[in-house]
């Protein structure tokens, strides 16, 4: 401020003073923040007093406060979220950063029209210029640092930023996908990077001539999924922007209906989700898309549609352009199946066309049997049954089903495979009630049945096959031994198992060993461990160890091993959570202590809290607190066991006020929407002003340089 009105600081106070004291002041001034109390109003009383040179010096201090680089990218991703701990703060703050944001959108919306003629200045051009001088060369250093901005980025430079972005995606590494990668949603996450750059997208999305450029720079990047819980995904904005009941943008209906079409042309994977999710039946929440702060081009458009017929033109061209598809496969015929049900009988009928000329030409049986499944799932569960399938259609899709039957042993059996759940079959729909006792015998016969034929047919490399398809490995591993492997085999086996050489298949192997050492009964699978553990090589003991039962039975076993392999165990096993009543509650704490994995300690007994001997609780929670040995991402801290963990520690006796403080303290963020909160530590915040002073040290840095006692800093 005082560089823009060649007036030193304080006199620019005074000012502020002096226009405060108005009944109606066109300032506020709260703590060290200044503002307008209108920014379009203050633009537009100043403007005539504005000169070539106040529009050049504003143009050279937004580049210098907009250029800063953000000082916590120098730290770990999962340190980010305490910069101010370690003193990596920006030197000029997000509000001003903000305000100058805002002005160059003012300037580039209204600028031309109210200084081009009188001062001959094109304002667009000199701020386009300016994002291109931010932005470029693109980095992902720069996307993070300027992330909060770029909202406001694209609405002061639209074209430039399309520009920059569909620059970016041409290149053979685009800087852009830096950001489209999962996002920490652990304790102390650093939110997700990718927001502000899909928020700046959105924005540009309502304006109808944009609507195309952002549509392809959407699903360019939705063709890299993203595994995380964050909505801010592209498929999400592209789905928002073109849902028919309530389309995120402002474009007319041919432009969305042109842009859609030339979506699933250019992209056809991600044109076909946004296709298919138009004339999917049933219930459906939207969301709201990011809309310009300061241009109109969202005005008026966002809300749900009133009347059916806008909504029937998106639902027709999507359903059209999904039916005319050049080359259906298995998967887009079988979502075609699954959304049958809304479909009028002439379209539903243009469907089973298409899956019989598909059927006759395709000869991968494996595929058959997806779609198969597709077909069983849709006509012949219960569910069916229950919305009213008519009993023609029904017809139509046994006669798909019948003519789609593989006739290898894997393929004809894997449906009941695919996941620990089988949907109900067509068998089940006329039951009036169904029995869910004798359901479960019925699919435990079917898959002892289909196993028994696989191996007779096929051996181990029938299971083999099955195994890489399937998404229930421990359940194929359990009925193998209820009723395919004999217990005078079962050690024979579980060693080919465990000396499968296909790395892509080790973990899936794993999984059924684990399902099978389960069911077997205790003394079947004491004899198959001590005949195992005799005659399989020390890397492969560790492994079959870590496959057994997550108890006391089996860690008797590593203990009787070396150390080298007993340290592997602990550093490795992955821990099952345990029940209230198991009797290795307190002994899984101290093994995995031992091992530094108090974060997987947590997860092992986090629903047993009540069972946890004091001290070891105590001591579990500052493990979780302080120690950082795990690996990032692992095992993620949920603040309502945190919280749950810390109210049961706070009614056992032994505990001091000052103990609980100091856990609370470990956790104050992560506590602060918890039914628990941190009472013990307010408590000693009033007692003790020292420990007050402590937090401010470890929360904010020294601006002398100096250091505080060893006591209070950062380990």
């Amino acid at each position: 401020m005082s560089f823009l009105a060649s007036t030193p600081y304080d006199e620019i106070e005074k000012d502020v003073t002096e226009l405060l004291k108005f009944d109606d002041p066109p300032i506020w001034s709260v703590g060290k923040f200044r503002g307008v109390a209108s920014k379009i109003d203050t633009f537009f009383a100043v403007q005539a007093a504005v000169t070539q040179k106040d529009l050049e010096a504003f143009l050279f201090a937004a580049e210098v406060v907009l250029s800063e680089k953000d000082p916590a990218l120098e730290l770990p991703e999962d340190k980010r979220a305490f910069a101010n701990l370690y003193g990596k703060t920006r030197e000029h703050s997000g509000a001003l950063r903000d305000g100058i944001c805002e002005t160059l959108v003012l300037l580039a919306v209204h600028g031309n029209d109210l200084f081009s003629k009188r001062l001959g200045i094109d304002a667009q051009v000199h701020i386009d210029l300016l994002i291109r001088r931010l932005l470029t060369p693109l980095t992902p250093e720069k996307l993070l640092s300027h992330t909060g901005n770029l909202p406001l980025y694209a609405e002061a430079a639209p074209l430039e930023f399309l520009r920059i972005i569909e620059d970016d995606l041409r290149t053979p590494e685009p800087q852009v996908f830096a950001l489209m990668k999962p996002a920490d949603t652990g304790l102390f996450g650093g939110g997700c990077p990718r927001t502000g750059f899909l928020w700046a997208l959105e924005n540009l999305a309502w304006k109808s001539e944009q609507l195309s450029r952002v549509s392809m720079i959407l699903a360019r990047l939705a063709r890299q999924k993203i595994n995380d819980n964050w909505v801010n995904k592209p498929e999400n904005s592209l789905q928002a922007i073109f849902r028919s009941w309530m389309p995120q943008t402002a474009a007319t209906m041919d432009d969305r209906k042109k842009a859609l079409e030339v979506l699933t042309q250019k992209f056809p994977a991600v044109g076909w989700q946004i296709c298919v999710a138009q004339f999917t039946p049933g219930h459906r929440i939207g969301d709201y898309s990011h809309r310009p702060r300061w241009r109109s081009d969202a005005s008026g458009a966002g809300q749900p549609v009133t009347t059916w017929q806008e909504i029937d033109e998106i639902y027709r061209k999507a359903l059209d352009l999904a039916l005319a598809r050049p080359c259906h496969d298995e998967n887009t015929l079988g979502d075609l199946i699954t959304n049958l049900q809304g479909l009028s009988d002439e379209d539903q009928q243009t469907v089973w066309n298409l899956v019989d000329n598909w059927a006759a030409k395709e000869t991968d049986e494996s595929r058959k049997a997806i779609l198969r499944e597709s077909i069983r799932r849709f006509a012949f569960l219960r569910r069916s049954a229950k919305l009213g399938l008519k009993s023609e259609v029904r017809d139509r899709a046994r006669s798909a089903y019948d003519l789609l039957i593989p006739t290898d042993f894997v393929t004809r059996h894997q449906w009941l495979f695919e996941q620990q759940w089988v949907q109900e079959s067509f068998d089940e729909i006329e039951e009036p009630e169904l029995d869910y006792q004798q359901r479960d015998e019925r699919i435990r016969q079917l898959r002892i049945g289909a196993l028994r034929e696989i191996w007779e047919a096929k051996g181990f490399q029938g299971l083999t096959i099955l195994l890489s398809k399937s998404g229930a490995a421990s359940t194929i591993g359990w009925h193998m031994a209820d009723g395919v492997i004999e217990p005078s085999a079962a050690a024979g086996f579980l060693g080919q198992c465990l000396n499968v050489e296909d790395q892509d298949l080790v973990g899936k192997f794993d999984e059924a060993i684990r399902g099978f050492l389960l069911k077997v009964d205790a003394g079947v699978r004491l004899d198959i461990t001590q005949h195992l553990l005799k005659v399989l090589s020390p890397s492969l003991v560790c492994r079959f160890l870590k496959c057994s039962p997550f108890q006391h039975d089996t860690w008797v076993h590593v203990d009787s091993e070396g150390t080298e392999i007993r340290e592997q165990y602990w550093r490795e096993v992955y821990p099952n959570w345990l029940v209230k009543d198991s009797p290795d509650l307190n002994e899984v704490i101290d093994r995995l202590l031992e091992a530094r994995r108090p974060r997987a300690a947590f997860f092992a007994i986090h629903f047993a809290f009540e069972e946890i001997e004091t001290s070891r609780l105590k001591r579990l929670l500052q493990e979780v607190g302080t120690s950082d040995s795990e690996v990032p991402g692992t095992y993620r801290l949920e603040a309502y066991y945190l919280s749950s963990a810390l109210t049961i520690l706070q009614g056992r006796s032994g505990v001091s006020e000052e103990e609980m403080a100091r856990l609370e303290f470990l956790f104050v963020t992560a506590l602060e929407h918890t039914e628990h909160r941190i009472p013990n530590l307010e408590k000693q915040v009033g007692k003790s002003p020292a420990l007050f002073v402590q937090a401010l040290a470890l929360i904010y840095r020294r601006k002398d340089g100096g250091e505080d006692p060893l006591e209070w800093r950062v380990k």
